[in-house]
């Protein structure tokens, strides 16, 4: 908690390629030198504003294809294509996190940094624990309205923009071949213009100022380190893992899309599969009574390995927790582990959020995402649970 402090009142700006964010990775970095073996601060180029701010051009596009039918229905063709572009952005960058658009946005340089602690003996296999230290953007409907209206803000835009493209497809299609757009509803065109209103907020789905992130997600890279330290003591009295390296990880650009951990993935795919590999990441962790593992990441579209996340409930049972699974709802995003689980690396996520967003209260993604926030008995339940699984695949050796 003492670090995630630091690290949040001393960089709050943490945004992925902010001078603050660069300043972090090296106080982290610091921090993993007094107990690693080996500490690295590797860098790589993305383009983070292509992730999120591309809704502020979804928007302008849907507006415009809804002018185009109300004054010219005849040219539907023109409709559908820019709300089939429409679709096409929220598919390559919030639903299955590809980037097809990324070219929009200006370059950036993202820093992973991570330490390497050795087993005493000869290493058979890794352990990476995870989190990411970058903070997000504050979401306005959450930070303005107490997160109430916040799913159906989003839910009520997406459903419009998708229903609008396959009406529009529907109608191009017909006038292709010769048939009335649309025969039985002339009124398709009043309907369009006033489908602006629910796409309208979709504009305003970020603000300019960025989340403090101690929950979300610095307090996670806290306790990755704090596990380093706990094991590398253990191991310098031959207490510790026999033979399994321990990676302890603070990825940047998780909020611009996973940007890290795939930079990380793409850069090490060859020995992470060489070595057999176990990540233990975590994610917003807040509440102990909300600690539970993902089984499908990338908005459930991911599937996470079953028998890791069985062994990490057993491991946090043999401390006394009891942790449940579930998928990560369509919708709610993704974490680093997905980019593991593409390249064919065992992983799990823990996270420590309340997955109902209509609650009033959430400090995920707003200015209120503060130490003071995060339950010290949910980072003390990740810490011993994280510390457990570490131990028992050492034993599976």
């Amino acid at each position: 908690m003492d670090l995630t402090r630091r690290i949040v009142s001393h960089y709050p700006l943490r945004l992925t390629g902010y001078p603050q964010t660069r300043l972090a990775a090296r106080v982290i970095r610091r921090d993993m030198m007094a107990f690693c073996h080996r500490t690295e601060l590797e860098s790589f180029t993305h383009r983070p504003d292509a992730f999120l701010r591309f809704i502020k051009l979804v928007v302008p596009l849907y507006i415009a294809a809804a002018l185009v039918y109300f004054f010219q229905p005849r040219l539907i063709h023109i409709s559908f294509g820019l709300l089939f572009l429409s679709v096409l952005m929220f598919a390559s960058q919030f639903v299955f996190y590809v980037g097809w658009f990324d070219f929009i946005a200006p370059e950036e340089t993202g820093e992973n940094v991570y330490g390497i602690i050795e087993p005493e003996g000869e290493v058979k296999q890794q352990v990476i624990i995870s989190g990411h230290y970058d903070a997000p953007y504050v979401f306005t409907w959450i930070e303005k309205l107490r997160s109430a209206v916040y799913a159906p803000v989003i839910i009520f835009g997406i459903v419009t923009v998708l229903a609008a493209a396959v009406i529009a497809g529907y109608g191009s299609f017909n006038l292709l071949i010769g048939r009335p757009i649309f025969p039985a509803f002339p009124w398709l065109g009043m309907a369009a213009l006033l489908s602006i209103i629910p796409v309208a907020p979709l504009f305003f789905f970020t603000t300019g100022k960025v989340s403090p992130g101690a929950g979300d997600n610095m307090v996670a890279c806290a306790i990755a380190a704090e596990a380093g330290r706990i094991i590398a003591g253990a191991n310098k009295k031959k207490e510790g893992l026999k033979h399994t390296r321990l990676i302890v990880m603070a990825f940047d650009a998780e909020e611009a899309g996973l940007k890290g951990a795939a930079a990380y993935c793409r850069d090490h795919k060859d020995e992470l599969l060489a070595t057999k590999t176990y990540v233990y990441n975590l994610d917003g962790i807040y509440e102990l009574e909300n600690l539970k593992f993902f089984t499908r990441d990338i908005n459930s579209i991911v599937p996470l390995s079953k028998e890791l996340t069985r062994l990490a409930i057993d491991c946090a049972a043999k401390e006394g927790y009891t942790f449940s699974s579930m998928a990560m709802p369509f919708g709610g995003g993704a974490t680093d582990a997905a980019e593991f689980a593409r390249i064919g690396v065992e992983a799990v996520t823990l996270v420590g959020l309340n997955t109902d967003t209509f609650r009033m209260d959430l400090a995920y993604h707003t200015e209120r995402d503060l130490p003071e926030v995060i339950e010290p008995a949910a980072v003390e339940a990740c810490l011993k649970s994280a510390l457990r699984f570490a131990v028992e695949c050492d034993k599976r050796v």
